[in-house]
């Protein structure tokens, strides 16, 4: 049962058969929703809330739930989360409130791994799409590293084929025309440190083979100079492209994918860590704001529209959303309004289902953006399945026509996945 309360409060109830949650949101009412295990589901009711229950921003009088469904009860915000792992689970709600950095179950994971590889000589290898935070977990291993050194980032991507020797290793002063004196070169500037590759894939073979001999022997060559320089430092690679299949396109070397990828992680992109948005705006907020953070507040369609967005550019677009609200925002509050327009329009329209049209046809809500065709396994089908029998009662025409299929389909598919009509028939709403 989840209701108001003076503040947030955990309490068993009925002989420990009910957990009561309890939120100090006046737009809750005393006994708001309730949330139940059914057909190896859980599914949100609504207990006659003056404000109404919400589920992926179409309200709902009860919907089937599924990993990272969005729930909006009052003015509150949750994300539902099945557990998959007791033992993770306990660990990651071990770590302090203010200090914990993910609810990400496999990250939290990944970031405990990478602070025990930290302390070795171990090169890492950092997989993940652009804007995932390659570079912020780098700077994550190396202060947990512990070397003295400086932190090195390298953009490979970004550095000119002409001077990019120069740059990346170093030359002797006479060298070439301008060389007046030596320089080190970005590669022993992270001597007693750090290395951080980034984008190491848009190496050119060339540089991949001077490269590979710095791993090999731990010594840089300055361009011009005769006597290679002894060089100590960690290494920390990054790409958002996959090395092993530049390898068989023979675009990258074997061998020096082999020396990078000595401990090698995958970062989720944004649109599979949905529930770690809250934790990334208090933390970018804090970062542009400072103490002042703590008055900043968003409006419900704001939130709506974050939480819904498919995030294609990652934790890097959320960022610019978030300075893009600070900018236009009338004092403390930043609505959907303030937002960029490519968070607006799609908001916009999902705000049009939240009227009569969706209280007419509220299971046009519940299976937006999903179809059979696009369903990965049966765990998948099953839950939209539920929903919909749930939604109608267990009415196989209505189902049917919600999914522009048959009868007999669906009453394949239930048979199949073992749902049994007649329960949704005589389920209580």
């Amino acid at each position: 049962m989840l209701g108001r309360a003076s503040g947030t409060a955990l309490e068993l109830e009925r002989g420990l058969r009910t957990l009561r949650i309890g939120l100090p949101d006046p737009w809750l009412s005393s006994r708001h929703a309730v949330l139940q295990h059914e057909h190896q589901l859980w599914v949100l009711y609504d207990r006659g809330s003056k404000n109404g229950c919400f589920v992926r921003g179409a309200p709902v009088d009860s919907a089937a739930l599924a990993q990272d469904d969005v729930i909006e009860l009052g003015s509150s915000f949750m994300i539902f989360q099945s557990a998959r792992d007791e033992r993770s689970l306990a660990a990651l709600e071990a770590a302090p409130a203010a200090e914990r950095a993910t609810l990400h179950e496999a990250l939290h994971q990944t970031w405990i791994g990478l602070e025990r590889a930290a302390c070795s000589e171990l090169p890492i290898l950092i997989r993940g799409e652009t804007g995932t935070g390659k570079e912020v977990t780098a700077r994550r291993i190396h202060r947990a590293s512990g070397r003295p050194g400086r932190f090195c980032a390298i953009n490979c991507g970004a550095i000119a084929a002409s001077v990019a020797e120069s740059e990346l290793f170093g030359y002797k002063r006479g060298a070439f025309s301008g060389a007046s004196s030596d320089r080190p070169g970005l590669i022993r500037a992270a001597e007693g440190g750090t290395l951080f590759l980034d984008e190491v894939g848009d190496l050119s073979p060339e540089l991949q083979v001077k490269l590979l001999r710095v791993l090999q022997e731990r010594e840089v060559l300055p361009v011009g100079d005769t006597e290679p320089k002894r060089v100590d430092l960690r290494v920390i690679a990054a790409s958002h492209r996959s090395l092993h299949e530049l390898v068989e396109r023979g675009q990258f070397r074997e061998d020096l994918l082999a020396r990078l990828g000595g401990y090698v992680v995958e970062l989720p992109p944004l649109r599979e860590r949905v529930v770690d948005i809250g934790i990334l705006l208090r933390e970018l907020a804090w970062k542009k704001l400072g103490s002042d953070a703590s008055r900043l507040s968003f409006e419900r369609e704001a939130l709506r529209a974050l939480y819904a967005h498919h995030w294609p550019h990652n934790v890097r677009e959320l960022e610019r959303a978030l300075e893009v609200g600070l900018a236009l925002r009338d004092g403390d509050e930043i609505g959907l309004r303030h937002l960029p327009r490519s968070l607006v329009a799609p908001a916009a329209r999902s705000g049009a289902l939240s009227g009569n049209d969706a209280a007419a046809t509220p299971t046009a809500a519940i299976a937006a953006g999903v179809s059979p065709a696009s369903l990965a396994s049966d765990d998948d089908l099953r839950t939209l399945m539920t929903r919909l029998l749930i939604a109608h009662s267990g009415n196989i025409s209505e189902v049917a026509r919600q999914l522009g299929k048959d009868r007999v389909q669906i009453r394949r598919w239930c048979r199949r996945l073992q749902l049994d009509v007649r329960a949704h028939r005589d389920l209580e709403r």
